[in-house]
């Protein structure tokens, strides 16, 4: 048995040439595989953009594209596969840069499929919450809305019940027989993973991070818990980045550039300055180094606040990027909450090594720094 959903076979006559369905899928349910199954109703072939890719491992990104490809590919028959094609999508730094990176990858798979002719291409999701805000974002593609039924649990739901279940193996087992809300494909891998080191680490992660923010007091007009200012420093020096490793939850063993929680009599320049030099020692590891000489060594400041740049729900960033000059390396030690701290070649930065939205800081100030020369 490969899925519940099956195509109609009323005519071979399609709508439009291609339907286009995005999702993260952590993990693929049933109602993923329902609306892959209606846009094959619709169009000779449904392209799937898996969104996160390369995203760092953490409780609300658990799997990798790989997974999620396995995934799909199992919950679907073999006449299904045949006419969809899986595509892994890395999260931008803004919308537009993401619509750009789809649309290009559409592109240039329908131009192999149809190549005399631009292809009639569609989106077709699920507009249940604001997440689905992205049906909006491709005005030149139709959109279709899916009727298929949401079942079960959403993806969210079931991760988060999954790591506070008593029994993880029982909890698959009620979520694929009982309710059911994810295929069989989804069900074989979860019934292994939950006896995995991985899962463990994501469970434990999860857990601490639910205690965490119960220390958040709530905003007295809106009821949401308040939001707390951090500041980071990426510090730059002739192709080479500044990184400590975390030793702690969340993101422990995670790459990160310095940085912390701004406290109220600091200001965010002053909070990036101090924690650069508490994390690194670069301060008291290098004779020409001081405090002075890093604050005018910084180029710039960028403020990151995507809702969902961290796991943490409450923080925002103001990043800064400082440039030293010359090209031999200051000597520096992790310390404070930093397990090690080392110079990285820009090149050898991958976004999965990074702790949060860390990569996208790092990028932005390469941008900036990119025609620079001191």
């Amino acid at each position: 048995m490969f899925g519940q959903y099956e195509i109609s076979g009323k005519s071979a006559v399609h709508d439009h040439d291609i339907c286009l369905f995005n999702g993260r899928m952590r993990p693929v349910t049933e109602a993923h595989v329902g609306v892959i199954v209606e846009g094959l109703e619709h169009a000779q072939y449904v392209f799937v953009t898996v969104g996160s890719v390369n995203e760092p491992i953490n409780f609300r990104n658990p799997f990798t594209f790989e997974q999620v490809y396995a995934m799909l590919r199992a919950s679907l028959t073999p006449m299904q596969n045949d006419r969809v094609f899986i595509f892994g999508i890395e999260d931008q730094q803004s919308d537009m840069a993401w619509v750009r990176t789809v649309q290009k990858t559409v592109a240039t798979q329908a131009a192999r499929l149809f190549p005399d002719r631009e292809a009639k291409i569609a989106l077709i999701g699920h507009a249940k919450d604001a997440s689905s805000y992205y049906l909006k974002l491709f005005p030149k593609w139709a959109s279709i809305a899916a009727t298929v039924k949401h079942k079960g649990l959403d993806a969210t739901t079931l991760r988060n019940d999954l790591y506070r279940a008593a029994d993880p193996t029982e909890y698959v087992r009620k979520i694929h027989a009982d309710v059911p809300c994810i295929p069989i494909g989804p069900y074989l891998f979860l019934r292994e993973w939950v006896h995995s080191s991985d899962f463990e680490q994501m469970r434990a992660e999860y857990l601490f991070m639910a205690e965490y923010l119960d220390l958040f007091e709530r905003n007295p007009f809106t009821g949401e818990r308040q939001q707390f200012p951090t500041s980071d420093m990426v510090v730059k020096q002739a192709g080479y980045t500044l990184l400590v490793r975390r030793d702690r939850m969340p993101g422990e063993g995670l790459w990160a550039v310095p940085g912390g929680h701004k406290l109220a009599k600091q200001t965010f320049r002053g909070a990036a300055l101090d924690e650069v030099g508490q994390e690194t020692g670069i301060y008291d590891l290098n004779e020409d180094i001081d405090r002075e000489f890093m604050n005018l060594c910084i180029r710039g400041e960028k403020m990151f606040d995507d809702p969902w740049r961290s796991t943490r729900e409450t923080t925002f960033s103001m990043s800064h990027g400082a440039l030293l000059p010359g090209t031999r390396q200051p000597i520096v030690k992790g310390a404070d909450d930093a397990r090690e701290a080392r110079w990285w070649a820009d090149d050898e930065i991958t976004r999965s090594m990074m702790f949060e939205d860390h990569f996208n800081q790092v990028q932005y100030w390469a941008d900036q720094f990119r025609n620079i020369v001191i």
